[in-house]
């Protein structure tokens, strides 16, 4: 499992320190060889870093979607790139502007 947070980081599926996932959404199979992919995490790593992070516009959320561009041509689901603007427009995401 690829994820962002404070760069780009591995671990084994399911057991990031942020604990197993409530939900996963099926985007496809890739023909992406892991050597190929593992190439393009390398050049997008400058910027995925701890300084370029955004709660709002830049989060773990984007780069999920920039991999699933690269491995499938596809984007995850609007929801999820939503959610730092729904949390905005709540009091509490008021409270964080």
């Amino acid at each position: 499992e690829y994820y962002y947070s404070g760069g780009i980081t591995t671990s084994n599926p399911g057991r990031t320190p942020y604990g197993r996932p409530v939900n996963t959404v099926e985007l496809g199979r890739t023909q992406v060889p892991k050597e190929v992919f593992e190439d393009y995490l390398r050049e997008i790593s400058p910027r995925y870093t701890v300084h370029t992070y955004s709660i709002l516009s830049h989060n773990c959320n984007n780069f999920s979607n920039e991999v699933a561009q690269f491995l499938l041509k596809v984007d995850i689901p609007d929801y999820i790139l939503r959610l730092p603007q729904d949390v905005i427009t709540t009091p509490m995401g008021y409270l964080l502007r």
